[in-house]
């Protein structure tokens, strides 16, 4: 099966240096490319620790957003 891409998700790149040199360097690779970077953001945690799905527990959050936009490119 052939990969679509891959999705950084919970990135902070306050967490280091390396954090962000692996970011960087899987956005200048071209197979497989990244699709999304998802910030580690509030909602999302809060969503995981009550295990309520994000886009039920913050659907207008910054968080949900970018989940529906990665969805609607996976969809074309």
């Amino acid at each position: 099966m052939d990969h679509l891409g891959l999705i950084v998700n919970a990135y902070d790149s306050r967490r280091g240096k390396l954090v962000k040199e692996n970011k960087d360097q899987w956005e200048k690779s071209s197979s497989p490319p990244v699709l999304a970077v998802i910030g580690d953001l509030k909602e999302g945690r809060e969503a995981a620790d009550g295990e309520i799905p994000l886009l039920e527990y913050a659907p207008d959050s910054e968080h949900a957003q970018a989940m529906r936009d990665l969805a609607k490119e996976l969809a074309v």
